[in-house]
């Protein structure tokens, strides 16, 4: 008996490659788009607010004044009275 076909199949396993250098580089060098949320305080006084998302404490000291928040906070922060949503 001869093991010829042995040494076939193992020869016809999948090799497996890597993608090239290259091709990594072009898919990590995606454009991000950074969205940039502000909300303006149209109160009275001033504002104190911890996003529940983020955890991050946003205070507004006057009215009028903006506030760049985190957007993941932003459906909450929309929700309040005296929060109005700028850019």
């Amino acid at each position: 008996m001869s093991c010829c076909g042995k040494q076939r199949t193992m020869s016809q396993r999948p090799v497996r490659t890597s993608p090239s250098r290259a091709a990594v580089r072009v898919i990590s060098e995606k454009p991000r788009t950074i969205q940039r949320v502000f909300f303006e305080y149209v109160g009275g006084t001033s504002l104190t607010v911890i996003g529940p998302k983020s955890g991050k404490r946003y205070r507004f000291d006057n009215p009028g004044a903006k506030v760049e928040v985190d957007k993941r906070d932003r459906p909450w922060l929309a929700a309040m009275a005296r929060l109005r949503e700028t850019r």
